[in-house]
């Protein structure tokens, strides 16, 4: 079933509804997770999203600086992502074609594309909205 705040599966670029939601936390456990809060707070349904990368993925910092970043590789390589604790998400679209583009309030800018072999990225929440990065490109919208 979906809910007024889920894209439309048919469109060729989903606005995702996680505008105005703040990082709160950055796991390292097999993929990256970075998960957010949106309004209604910790404890609301709907009011959550983690975002999930398996491998390649770019950053470019608010200070115009391009990282070429992998989930899979050494943690230490991953910490220019820590600069998104407690900035907020601007923007964040998926298109059909499996890129992933979320933009924060200080200017930075997370990027991720299919991999050939795996799914790289998964959005899940808030509420019913679960995308993920089909291998080799594409877009799986999932109900739940």
């Amino acid at each position: 079933m979906r809910v007024p705040s889920d894209p439309d599966p048919d469109s060729e670029v989903l606005e995702l509804p996680i505008v105005g939601f703040e990082v709160i936390d950055i796991w390292f456990s097999g993929q990256m997770y970075v998960v957010a809060y949106g309004a209604m707070g910790f404890g609301e349904p709907g009011g959550r999203t983690q975002i999930a990368l398996a491998g390649p993925f770019r950053l470019r910092s608010s200070d115009g600086t391009e990282h070429r970043l992998d989930a899979a590789e050494a943690w230490s390589t991953l910490v220019p992502v820590l600069a998104f604790r407690h900035a907020c998400i601007v923007a964040a679209t998926a298109d059909r074609s499996g890129v992933l583009d979320i933009a924060f309030d200080d200017g930075s800018v997370l990027t991720a594309g299919p991999a050939p072999m795996y799914e790289n990225w998964q959005v899940a929440g808030p509420t019913t909205l679960n995308l993920l990065a089909l291998p080799s490109g594409g877009l799986c919208v999932i109900s739940r």
